[in-house]
């Protein structure tokens, strides 16, 4: 009578190891990948909070756009009501924003522009200031590589606002912001604005 013998043989045991590896090496892979897509989503969501925190600001600048004309540094008429020069990258205009802990609305000149690959909000806290040093500057992206500002007249986009004696008194019907970050992503926002001429 044979006896049966208890325990596994050297071939069972390396089978069961090489088992318990290529397990332990799958689940490892699968929680890389998790954690990889984690990381990415997380990254994307931050991205996209600051794109959607820009674009609502921006947005709330347009909706309170007004068509008055800004004075220059000599306190003269520039005789432009938005300024908008897309070679030096750079939009201004006069809204209006709610100013320290006011409930009220009040006008200020704002002026977007690009310095060293940042994208900043200027405010002036008032519409014509009489000293142009005085104002916060705010950064709203990182990591801009380009940007394109154009207006539309009805008719066309243009790269400059004014154009002609008659656009210095009004506001173009749209502006369009496109913008290119680390030279891959490219977000646009086309914003339209009311049409009346100074008062």
């Amino acid at each position: 009578m044979d006896k049966l013998q208890k325990g596994f043989t050297l071939i069972e045991l390396l089978i069961s190891i090489v088992l318990l590896s290529l397990i332990t090496i799958i689940t490892t892979s699968i929680l890389q990948n998790s954690i990889i897509q984690r990381n990415l989503y997380m990254e994307n969501s931050n991205y996209l909070e600051k794109y959607n925190s820009f674009f609502g600001v921006l947005r709330d600048d347009f909706r309170f756009i007004q068509n008055m004309d800004m004075l220059n540094a000599d306190g003269m008429s520039s005789f432009k009501t938005l300024f908008l020069n897309d070679d030096e990258k750079q939009l201004s205009f006069i809204t209006k924003s709610f100013l320290n802990d006011d409930l009220e609305l009040k006008n200020i000149r704002v002026l977007y522009f690009i310095e060293n690959e940042q994208l900043y909000r200027r405010e002036y806290k008032s519409i014509n200031p009489a000293d142009f040093n005085d104002y916060l500057d705010v950064l709203v992206l990182n990591e801009v590589t380009d940007i394109r500002i154009s207006a539309h007249n009805k008719q066309r986009w243009l790269n400059v606002w004014p154009y002609d004696e008659v656009s210095k008194r009004k506001l173009p019907y749209a502006v369009s912001i496109s913008i290119t970050q680390r030279q891959e992503e490219v977000f646009e926002i086309i914003l339209p604005t009311h049409n009346d001429n100074v008062i």
